[in-house]
């Protein structure tokens, strides 16, 4: 195993699904053998306001969370005014495509969550899967640690979620390898 140290963070409102991304991934990479910390920061309203998910993750152990992000997914404009000076230089933006931005950072992925989600998952709800199975392709997860934690996650919900969830997160990673990671301009 490779020496790695990557922060990924999860910016939107309260209600867009935040900590089920953030969930699916620190699942994921804990389930592939790495090292996690993990911060919340969130407003205590039930639906609006700037909220985040940070997950950090380590072949070594690590005590707390990064100022340098590799990865930031935006639910929200916000999102993006308040992280991408985060980013290191080569870090990934993943953004909702519905949120009307322009961005300068040439490693952009203007994500059709709500549609991937409502086309390949069932509802536009699981765009949020669609998203966490985009950023586990654009780090290098291996697909079956993602689709087993899935899995498990939705397992007491039926199987028919579970293929559905499935089958969101796959259509995440495949947009992601025939856009950002084929170097296909994506912005």
């Amino acid at each position: 195993m490779s020496v790695h140290d990557y922060s990924i963070k999860v910016g939107g409102e309260a209600g867009q699904g935040i900590n089920t991304i953030g969930s699916i991934l620190s699942r994921s990479f804990a389930a592939q053998g790495f090292y996690l910390f993990g911060h919340h920061d969130y407003y205590s309203r039930v639906r609006g306001g700037h909220n985040f998910y940070q997950v950090r993750t380590a072949t070594f152990p690590i005590y707390s969370f990064s100022d340098n992000l590799e990865v930031l997914v935006a639910l929200d404009q916000a999102s993006l005014d308040l992280h991408t000076d985060e980013l290191v230089p080569d870090g990934v933006i993943i953004y909702d495509q519905n949120i009307q931005a322009e961005i300068k950072n040439p490693n952009t992925l203007a994500l059709p969550m709500a549609e991937l989600g409502k086309e390949h998952g069932g509802k536009a709800v699981m765009g949020n899967t669609v998203a966490a199975g985009a950023v586990w392709q654009v780090m290098g997860g291996e697909a079956g640690i993602l689709e087993n934690v899935l899995a498990k996650l939705f397992q007491e919900k039926g199987s028919d979620l579970v293929r559905a969830n499935i089958k969101a997160a796959r259509a995440g990673a495949d947009y992601a390898i025939n856009t950002i990671l084929a170097g296909v301009p994506v912005s």
